[in-house]
C-alpha cells in the first residue's frame, strides 16, 4: 500500500483531506500529518512517503522549501501543492520538485481525487519500472559468467576476431581485462579413467566435467584473471598472461610446472586423467585463435608420446591440421554407417581419409586410430560386444603400426571396422525391435503433442540421425510419416465415435 502524508497549517484542512475519501480503497495509507514544513521533515526522518499533499503558504518553513529538502532525502517522493493564493511563481517552483499538480483552495473533492488517482498511477508505474530495472540488472549479473565465457570462446574459435579498441571495450563491458602482450594458450583435455569407464554411468562424464570446471576455475586464479572456457566437450582452454619480467625459457618452464600442478590437483580430486597442450600467442589476443588450434594439436601428440601429459606445440605439426579436419568431418558419418552396418559406405569413408593424402607414417597412424576409435565408440554401452570385437579382430594398435604403406593400412582399417559393423548387426535384431516398439508407443501415447524426432530420440536415448535410419529400416516408413499417419488414424477414430 502506498504511503501519503498531509502538511497544512489549518487543522480543518488537514482533517478535511484525511476524511474526504476512503483512501484505502485507492491503495493509500495516510501515515501522518504536520502543521508546517519543519515539523513535517522531523516526522518523516525515518519514513519515506510516496505522496505528500502540502500547502504552499505556511508559517516557518513553507511548502516549497519543505518539498525541496524532502526531495533531497527521498528522490522519488511526489507532491500535490495546495494554496489559497494564485501564485504562478510558486506553481513554477512546484514543477521543479516534480509536482503532480497545483490545486487552489477551496479544494474541489472530485478534482483532488482525480489528481491523487493520477499520482497513484505515476508512482505505481515508476515503482514497476524500478523493479523491472533491478530484475534486469540481476539477470545481467547472473548472465555475466556465460557472456564472458562466450566472448572468449568466440575469440578462441575464430568466430570473432580481436579488433583493437572495440574488442577491449567489449571485454570491459563483461568485466574482463584482456592480456596486452604475450599470452599462453593452454588446452586442458579430459580423459575418463579406466575405473570410470568400467562403471558405465552416463551421468558420470557430465558430473566429472562440472567438477573439473569448478576445480580449474579456482586453481587458475593465481595465474590469470580470465575464466576457463569450455571450447569443446571434455575440453577447457585457459589464457595466461606471460610476465615480461621473466626470461622466455623461465616463463616456459613456469607454465609447464603450473600445468603439471593443475593436472595433479584435478586428477586427485576427480580421478580423471588430463592432458594439457600449450602454445604461445606472441601478439596477445590478436593471435589466440591460431594458437588455440596449435595447442589442440599439441594435445593430440599424446597418441605418440604416451605417458607425457604436458605437451608443447612444435612447428612440424602444422601439416597434420588439414588431415585432422577431414577426419573430424567424416567421423559422424562413419559412426552412422557402423551402426547401420553399411559396409560400402564404411569403405568409402575410410578410403577417402587416406587416398591422395601425403602424410607421414605417424600421421597415418593417427588417422587410423581416430577412425577405429570412432567405430568402437558406437559400442561403448555394449561391454560384452566390445569384448567380442577384440577377441575376434584382435586389439588394433600393434597391427596398425606393422603396416608398411598407407594403402595397406587403409585396407586393414576398412576390414577391421567392417568386422565391428558385422558384429553389431548380428547382435542388433531384438534390441532394434524393442526400440521401434518404444518409439511407436511414444507416438501412440503423445500424438497430440508437437512431437519431433529429437524429442523421441531422447526417449530411447539414441541420436536423432540414428533413430531416423533405424525406424525407416525396420518399418519401411519414415518416423515423420508414421507420426502423421497415427494422428490421421486417431482423428478418424474420434470422428467415427462422434457419428
Amino acid at each position: 500500500m502506498l504511503k501519503m502524508f498531509i502538511v497544512d497549517d489549518e487543522d480543518m484542512e488537514r482533517e478535511g483531506i484525511r476524511s474526504l475519501y476512503a483512501w484505502e480503497e485507492l491503495g493509500l495509507s495516510v501515515i501522518g500529518e504536520a502543521w508546517n514544513g519543519q515539523s513535517a521533515l522531523e516526522a518523516l526522518t525515518d519514513i519515506e512517503p510516496d505522496l505528500v499533499i502540502t500547502d504552499v503558504r505556511m508559517p516557518g518553513m513553507n511548502g516549497l522549501e519543505f518539498a525541496a529538502r524532502l526531495k533531497k532525502r527521498y528522490a522519488n517522493v511526489k507532491f500535490i501543492f495546495i494554496s489559497g493564493y494564485e501564485d504562478f511563481d510558486a506553481a513554477r517552483n512546484a514543477v521543479d520538485v516534480n509536482a503532480i499538480a497545483y490545486l487552489m483552495k477551496p479544494i474541489n473533492k472530485d478534482a483532488l481525487i482525480r489528481t491523487i488517482e493520477e499520482a497513484i498511477g505515476r508512482i505505481t508505474e515508476e515503482k514497476h519500472r524500478e523493479e523491472e530495472g533491478i530484475r534486469l540488472k540481476h539477470q545481467v549479473e547472473a548472465s555475466l559468467p556465460v557472456l564472458r565465457e562466450q566472448f572468449l570462446r568466440d575469440m578462441l574459435l575464430g568466430i570473432d576476431k580481436a579488433d583493437g579498441d572495440r574488442t577491449i571495450q567489449q571485454a570491459r563491458t563483461y568485466g574482463l581485462a584482456l592480456p596486452a602482450g604475450k599470452t599462453a594458450v593452454m588446452v586442458v583435455k579430459l580423459e575418463a579413467s579406466a575405473a570410470q569407464a568400467e562403471r558405465n554411468d552416463p551421468d558420470q562424464p557430465h558430473m566429472k566435467a562440472i567438477q573439473v570446471y569448478r576445480q580449474l576455475s579456482q586453481i587458475i586464479k593465481a595465474e590469470t584473471p580470465l575464466p576457463p572456457v569450455m571450447t569443446r566437450e571434455g575440453e577447457y582452454t585457459v589464457l595466461i598472461p606471460c610476465s615480461s619480467m621473466m626470461a622466455p625459457e623461465d616463463m616456459e618452464e613456469h607454465l609447464e610446472t603450473t600445468a603439471e600442478s593443475w593436472i595433479a590437483q584435478i586428477s586427485k580430486a576427480t580421478g580423471l586423467t588430463l592432458t594439457i597442450g600449450l602454445a604461445l600467442a606472441e601478439d596477445g589476443m590478436s593471435s589466440v585463435h591460431p594458437c588455440y588450434r596449435k595447442a589442440r594439436m599439441a594435445v593430440n601428440r599424446k597418441f605418440y608420446l604416451g605417458a607425457r601429459n604436458v605437451l608443447w606445440y612444435v612447428e612440424d605439426e602444422e601439416a597434420q591440421e588439414e588431415i585432422t579436419v577431414v577426419v573430424h568431418r567424416m567421423k559422424e558419418e562413419l559412426a552412422d554407417a557402423v551402426l547401420m552396418s553399411e559396409l560400402d559406405k564404411i569403405k568409402s569413408i575410410v578410403m577417402s581419409c587416406f587416398q591422395g593424402k601425403q602424410m607421414k607414417r605417424e600421421q597415418a597412424w593417427f588417422v587410423a586410430a581416430d577412425l577405429i576409435n570412432t567405430a568402437l565408440q558406437t559400442m561403448s554401452e555394449k561391454k560384452n560386444l566390445l569384448k567380442s570385437v577384440f577377441e575376434q579382430a584382435g586389439t588394433p594398435w600393434e597391427n596398425m603400426m606393422r603396416k608398411e604403406t598407407i594403402d595397406t593400412l587403409a585396407v586393414w582399417v576398412v576390414s577391421y571396422i567392417e568386422r565391428i559393423a558385422e558384429l553389431a548387426r548380428t547382435h542388433r535384431g531384438s534390441k532394434n525391435e524393442q526400440v521401434v516398439h518404444t518409439i511407436k508407443q511414444c507416438v501412440q501415447d503423445e500424438y497430440m503433442l508437437d512431437l519431433s524426432v529429437e524429442y523421441i530420440a531422447g526417449k530411447v536415448f539414441l541420436a536423432p540421425g540414428y533413430v531416423r535410419k533405424l525406424f525407416k529400416n525396420e518399418t519401411g516408413v519414415t518416423l515423420k510419416d508414421y507420426i502423421v499417419q497415427t494422428r490421421m488414424k486417431k482423428l478418424a477414430s474420434c470422428c467415427g465415435a462422434r457419428n
